[in-house]
């Protein structure tokens, strides 16, 4: 499973929930400057990594949503609730022990977090405490 780090992005839903204003141009200069660092490699990875920067990108020159979730956030989404339900009846079927759930659980938050749009992330307690699924 390939996961693209977004950490531009996750560096502005950070400004945006401790209440520094980003403004748009920041954001989209951000990830054009991820897109600059592909620029020559033709491989089919550096290809799908670029799409999902310039949707990104898209989103981040958005003045009423700059830090919404892009399309390919939308559907990691869809696919880590799923995962969350196969891997729940995996350890419920006993096919997988506490340790192998809880390693394979925090991937799933954190690959989660990482495609939450910024007013959708838990707090941080909520995660501690198991109130967030």
């Amino acid at each position: 499973m390939m996961q693209v780090s977004r950490l531009g992005a996750k560096f502005f839903r950070f400004c945006a929930e401790a209440g520094t204003a980003v403004p748009t141009a920041v954001g989209a200069a951000a990830m054009q400057a991820a897109l600059d660092s592909l620029a020559g490699d033709t491989s089919p990875v550096a290809a799908a990594v670029r799409e999902q920067y310039a949707a990104a990108r898209a989103v981040a020159e958005k003045p009423d949503g700059p830090q919404a979730a892009t399309e390919y956030d939308e559907l990691r989404l869809r696919a880590i609730k799923h995962q969350r339900k196969a891997l729940e009846r995996l350890r419920t079927q006993g096919t997988i022990g506490d340790e192998a759930y809880h390693r394979l659980e925090e991937e799933l938050d954190w690959a989660e977090l990482d495609a939450c749009p910024s007013w959708q992330v838990p707090a941080a307690h909520d995660l501690i405490r198991g109130v967030y699924v």
